[in-house]
């Protein structure tokens, strides 16, 4: 009686193992799917920076003495806004 309350009592190495393989694959996945997020904001900052730098420019352009020229020069071609 004392070997059989023992005998079905806890887990089996190999259901320890397999439960590690479970949890090893699962955190690589989380591993990789926040390299990625990383890399995605890492784009997503220069993009930023480089429409934000564009639209310093065109302000720089529109305070310009050249700015009145093209204007009148997009009036006459039928392409204002």
């Amino acid at each position: 009686m004392y070997n059989e309350y023992f005998k079905h009592k806890g887990f089996t190495i190999l259901e320890v193992m397999v439960a590690m393989v479970f949890l090893a694959v699962g955190l690589l996945g989380i591993a990789g799917l926040h390299f990625a997020t990383i890399s995605g904001n890492h784009s997503a900052s220069h993009i930023t920076m480089a429409v934000n730098l564009a639209e310093d420019k065109i302000e720089e352009f529109a305070k310009s003495e050249h700015f009145d020229v093209y204007k009148r020069l997009f009036e006459e071609l039928g392409l204002e806004q």
